[in-house]
C-alpha cells in the first residue's frame, strides 16, 4: 500500500519539524496542529510522502479514526456522568435543586442519541449556567469558588467543541464521499430548541400569572396552599425546559445549522426565562 518516496514531490527542507514528527509518530500536541492533508487516505493526490521513512504512508488511523473515537468515548462518558449526577439531584432534592437534575438527565440521554461535536456546546452552556447561578447566588463562600471553576470548565468545553469540530468535519467528509453526511444534531437541535424554549417561557409565565391571581383572590392573610410543592416542581420542570431549549438553540447557532430563525427564537425564549429565574432568586434573598 505504500509507494516509494519520490524526492521530486516534496523536498525535505519544506517539511517542518512538527509536521514530520506528527507523520512519523502520530503524536500531536493539539488538534489544530493537524495539517489538512493529514486526513487524506493512502493514494489520495493530497497525500504527501514521509521524507524520513521514504514512503508515502503516514499514521492515518491515528490522525483521524483515533481522534474521532476519542470524541465518541468522551461524549459517552459525559452522558453517564450527567445521568448519575441528575439522579443524585433527585435523591437529595432537599439539598440540591431537582430542576437541575432534570437538565442533567436530559443532557445525559441526548449524549447517547447524538454523539457529535456540537454536544460540547450544550455541555458548555449548561455548565456556564449553573456556574453563574452559584457565583451570583452563593455569596462569598464555597459555592462561589465552585461556580467560578464551573465557568472555567465551560470555557474548556467550548474549546473542545472547536477542536473536535475540525476532526468531525474531516472524518465525515471522508466517510460520506460526495454525499451529504448524516447529522442528527443539524436535523434536531433547531426545532427542539425552539419547542423547549417556548414551552418553558410560555408555561412558566402562565403558572406565574395563575399563582399571582390565586394569591390576590385569597387575600394576604390566607394560609399557604398545600400544593405549593407541586407548583414548585412544575416551575422547576418548565425552567429545565427553558435551559435545554436555550442550550440546544445556542449549539445550533454556533454550529451554523440551517433553520436559524428557529434557533434564535428558542435561544431568546430560553434566555428570557433564565434571566427571569435569576431575578426571582435575587429578590428572594
Amino acid at each position: 500500500m505504500c509507494a516509494d518516496f519520490d524526492d521530486t514531490r516534496l523536498p525535505l527542507e519544506e517539511t517542518s519539524e512538527l509536521e514530520e514528527n506528527q507523520r512519523n509518530t502520530g503524536v500531536v500536541r493539539s488538534l489544530r496542529d493537524l495539517p489538512d492533508d493529514l486526513y487524506a487516505m493512502p493514494g489520495d493526490p493530497k497525500a504527501r510522502p514521509n521524507p524520513k521513512a521514504g514512503q508515502q504512508c503516514r499514521p492515518e488511523p491515528q490522525s483521524k479514526t483515533v481522534l474521532w473515537e476519542n470524541m465518541l468515548k468522551d461524549i459517552r462518558s459525559w452522558g453517564w456522568t450527567s445521568i448519575v449526577l441528575g439522579v443524585i439531584h433527585f435523591v437529595a432534592s432537599g439539598f440540591l435543586n431537582p430542576s437541575w437534575g432534570i437538565v442533567l438527565v436530559a443532557v445525559g440521554g441526548i449524549s447517547f442519541l447524538i454523539r457529535e461535536a456540537s454536544m460540547y456546546v450544550i455541555y458548555a452552556v449548561t455548565m456556564a449556567w449553573v456556574g453563574l447561578s452559584n457565583v451570583m447566588l452563593g455569596g462569598f463562600g464555597g459555592w462561589t469558588i465552585i461556580g467560578a471553576f464551573q465557568i472555567f470548565l465551560s470555557y474548556r468545553l467550548y474549546r473542545k467543541y472547536q477542536e473536535y469540530a475540525i476532526v468531525e468535519r474531516k472524518y465525515l467528509e471522508l466517510e460520506a464521499g460526495q454525499e451529504e453526511p448524516a447529522n442528527r444534531a443539524k436535523d434536531t437541535f433547531p426545532g427542539c430548541g425552539f419547542a423547549l424554549g417556548r414551552v418553558g417561557l410560555v408555561g412558566a409565565s402562565g403558572v406565574f400569572v395563575l399563582v399571582i391571581a390565586a394569591v390576590a383572590a385569597r387575600g394576604p392573610d390566607a394560609p399557604v396552599p398545600e400544593n405549593l410543592q407541586v407548583i414548585d416542581f412544575i416551575m422547576g420542570a418548565l425552567l429545565a425546559s427553558g435551559i435545554l431549549g436555550f442550550a440546544l438553540s445556542v449549539a445550533a447557532l454556533v454550529s451554523k445549522y440551517p433553520r436559524k430563525w428557529l434557533a434564535w427564537i428558542g435561544a431568546l425564549a430560553g434566555g428570557l426565562l433564565m434571566v427571569f429565574e435569576i431575578f426571582l432568586r435575587l429578590g428572594a434573598m
